[in-house]
């Protein structure tokens, strides 16, 4: 891999946030999802992005950010669940927060993250609600996540009950269950929230 932006002797230094998003070919959305994040409430954080083999200008958009926060990691194309694996591999945080490319977070989504976490100590993964818009930011849609851990539990062998772009998890999880696992390409962040469930860890919606 490249490292497109070095930290600091080589190495980053310990913080309680990382925001990690993988990218492949999202020139037309990534400047505004990229914006979402470092104008968040909650400053305090590493933003690392994995480029997962681009061909268009991408990572041109991304640099054009001046903001020490951001970390750029380049590699060959290996798929979404490598690429996570990757960027939180290379990341330092005690929170991990997913973003996706094509996406937008609302300001205060961060800081509502970490004060949710801070508060429940009990929860390891927290997710979200989601609005879906259309290209001219209009409300076309809501995908309501299920509040409540046994309503989670329950509703987890039937479908995701955790929006994979609104998560956050403590990587403590990450490290005792493996992380992603990579032959699921498509399906990648469910099979994770199952095997979370299943190592007894607790996950809930905001």
């Amino acid at each position: 891999y490249i490292i497109l932006q070095k930290e600091e002797g080589g190495i980053l230094s310990k913080c309680k946030v990382s925001v990690v998003m993988t990218v492949y070919n999202d020139s037309k959305y990534i400047k505004r999802s990229v914006h979402s994040i470092v104008s968040q409430t909650y400053k305090d954080f590493e933003f690392i992005i994995v480029d997962d083999g681009s061909t268009d200008d991408s990572m041109s958009i991304v640099e054009s950010f001046n903001d020490k926060r951001i970390h750029i990691y380049k590699v060959p194309r290996m798929g979404r669940p490598s690429a996570l694996n990757f960027g939180v591999v290379k990341s330092k945080g005690e929170l991990v927060v997913i973003m996706d490319a094509d996406d937008i977070s609302l300001p205060s989504r961060i800081e509502k993250q970490v004060k949710y976490m801070d508060n429940n100590p009990h929860v390891e993964f927290v997710g979200g609600s989601a609005k879906i818009i259309d290209q001219s930011d209009r409300v076309i849609g809501l995908k309501s996540a299920v509040v409540g851990e046994a309503n989670v539990a329950k509703l987890a062998p039937y479908g995701s009950p955790i929006i994979h772009p609104t998560s956050c998890y403590r990587r403590l999880v990450f490290n005792k269950i493996g992380g992603y696992r990579e032959e699921f390409l498509y399906a990648q962040d469910y099979d994770l929230v199952l095997r979370v469930l299943d190592s007894r860890y607790v996950v809930n919606n905001m």
